[in-house]
């Protein structure tokens, strides 16, 4: 049991943090936002960011600006660090702003996965657990290295 969700962790941290790379190398080509029909808040992935807006009181919107929207970015460039904007927008309501680059997701989930997959490498076959030396042909049972004992003779 164990062993298979240390395997699930690592698979879906090594999946996620290649979407996440995939996202952001992809940002600085294309934008995408996302407003639901509350208006209330709405988020966009752009230049290497994730970024979400609060609104209120939520705005009235026409139909053309909520859902799906998806362009291209001219130049090709980033936004690398954090951004905590607020102020009033345009229809009288209190806007917040919190931007956050992409590559912070990459590095929460990609460290700790290389981290896993790093100390779950298998050790090859007749190795002294302890040093890691050579036992193949050692008949002794005590490692000529380090003088750890193992429990069976390595042919």
């Amino acid at each position: 049991m164990r062993n298979r969700l240390r395997s699930t962790i690592k698979w879906g941290g090594t999946v996620l943090t290649v979407l996440l790379l995939v996202v952001w190398v992809g940002s600085g080509w294309w934008w995408c936002n996302f407003t639901p029909r509350s208006a209330s808040y709405a988020t966009a992935i752009d230049r290497g960011t994730l970024a979400v807006k609060w609104v209120k009181p939520a705005p009235t919107l026409p139909d053309k600006y909520l859902g799906w929207h998806m362009g291209w970015n001219r130049p090709f460039r980033f936004s690398w660090w954090f951004r905590s904007e607020s102020g009033t927008v345009v229809r009288g309501g209190n806007a917040t702003e919190v931007v956050v680059p992409l590559w912070l997701g990459v590095l929460i989930f990609g460290l700790p996965t290389t981290i896993l997959w790093y100390r779950d490498r298998r050790k090859p076959l007749r190795v002294c657990r302890k040093c890691a030396y050579d036992l193949r042909g050692n008949t002794s049972g005590v490692c000529p290295e380090c003088g750890a004992g193992f429990d069976e003779p390595h042919p």
